[in-house]
């Protein structure tokens, strides 16, 4: 398990398949290969294959593993509630089992409940102080709570147990972000730099921070450079640039990206940003259609329900000039999230609250929108760089005009 704590899912998973070719029924190694590939970023398919294949096995285990198995399960299936019915269960059963606390502060992150978060966080950092998977959750929630200091003495507990772990050298980096230290950033920019030499994920998540950081500036032709190196990786980041150009006004342009974002995808086989791009940008026949597929894929999944469609359905209304509709369906969405993610990594903090404001904006409500923008700008822990940030502070502006 050397390879998981370090998040080497990539080093992990040839072990894990090597234990399942030895023993076909090990329910365990199938339920690892599955989040191993999810995790680094493998082929689905695969994973869903090895999922399955716990599941029925998961009656053969022991009662610990049988929980692993069945939390993992029901996220594949993407039904939040039942996989965290589960946790809770196995938190009751097994009070110090710190998987059980790593997995019920990742659900909390995800919900935006952030004191929650950090509760369970330090309970996994307690009950396992090896694995940085759960020094990852405890600073992205102290982070998202502004306590800056408590997510960089959390992030430094686990560079000293790994130097060269990634993910939370770019958390130091969101740290210094916030705090507006040119100095820190590049340092933490210089040393991702290295480790992005040997590993194209974190090459990968360098890229998107350093566009990120260009595009909060307004620096845009900087910005561009970092996103034509991103789109040759994934080409699915021309959706967040579709969405900067519809902001700026470039209709014409934010329209092509949007486009270009859902290029040999089907709509439930991409990422969902993709029809909330179309939607941003007014392409709504493409949005309709791949809010349709993914309704159908997964009608139960909680995020899809409770975040992915919602906002997306708001953006179409928006994009239909009909702004009440939109606040109607961002009712049930928590204001204090990203859209897309639950860490800052996804570059899109606070989206569903900036969305409100623009509702409130485009209804003549100056007040109430002010307030969506305001809530936007008391989070810089959960915005860090993302470009609803700066573009918050625009939407305050015009609101504050409007209700004069």
């Amino acid at each position: 398990m050397k390879y998981v704590t370090a998040d080497d899912y990539r080093g992990a998973l040839p072990h894990f398949q090597r234990a399942v070719e030895l023993d076909p029924s090990f329910a365990s190694a199938h339920m690892r290969v599955a989040n191993a590939i999810w995790q680094g970023g493998g082929q689905g398919s695969i994973a869903n294959e090895n999922i399955e294949k716990a599941y029925a096995l998961r009656n053969r285990v022991s009662r610990r593993e049988y929980f692993h198995i069945t939390t993992r399960y029901f996220g594949y299936l993407e039904d939040g509630e039942k996989g965290a019915s589960e946790a809770e269960l196995w938190a009751e059963i097994y009070p110090h089992d710190a998987e059980a606390h790593y997995i019920l502060a990742d659900n909390a992150m995800w919900k935006g409940n952030w004191e929650e978060a950090v509760k369970h966080g330090l309970l996994s950092v307690e009950f396992n102080p090896h694995d940085n998977r759960n020094y990852y959750n405890l600073a992205v929630s102290e982070l998202a709570l502004d306590r800056l200091d408590a997510a960089k003495r959390t992030c430094d507990q686990a560079i000293a147990r790994n130097k060269n772990d990634a993910p939370i050298h770019l958390i130091r980096y969101w740290i210094a972000f916030v705090r507006h230290d040119p100095k820190e950033m590049e340092n933490e920019l210089r040393l991702l730099g290295d480790l992005a030499r040997e590993d194209p994920q974190t090459n990968f998540r360098l890229l998107l921070a350093e566009m990120a950081t260009e595009m909060y500036y307004g620096n845009l032709a900087r910005a561009r450079g970092f996103f034509q190196r991103l789109a040759t990786i994934q080409p699915g980041v021309s959706a967040f640039w579709a969405i900067l150009n519809a902001e700026l006004g470039n209709k014409s342009e934010a329209r092509a990206y949007a486009r270009r974002a859902t290029e040999g995808h089907k709509p439930d086989e991409g990422d969902f940003v993709f029809a909330l791009a179309a939607a941003w940008t007014g392409e709504i026949s493409l949005a309709e259609k791949w809010a349709a597929g993914y309704d159908r894929k997964s009608p139960l999944g909680w995020l899809l329900q409770n975040r992915y469609l919602p906002v997306m359905r708001a953006a179409l209304a928006m994009a239909r000039e009909n702004a009440t509709e939109a606040i109607e369906h961002l009712r049930m969405v928590n204001g204090n999230t990203p859209f897309w993610s639950n860490d800052p990594s996804s570059i899109d903090g606070m989206m569903p609250a900036y969305l409100r404001g623009q509702a409130y904006l485009q209804l003549r409500q100056g007040k109430e929108a002010a307030s969506e923008f305001q809530r936007v700008i008391d989070h810089p822990g959960i915005v860090v760089n993302a470009l609803f940030g700066p573009l918050a502070r625009v939407g305050l502006a015009r609101a504050l005009c409007s209700s004069r």
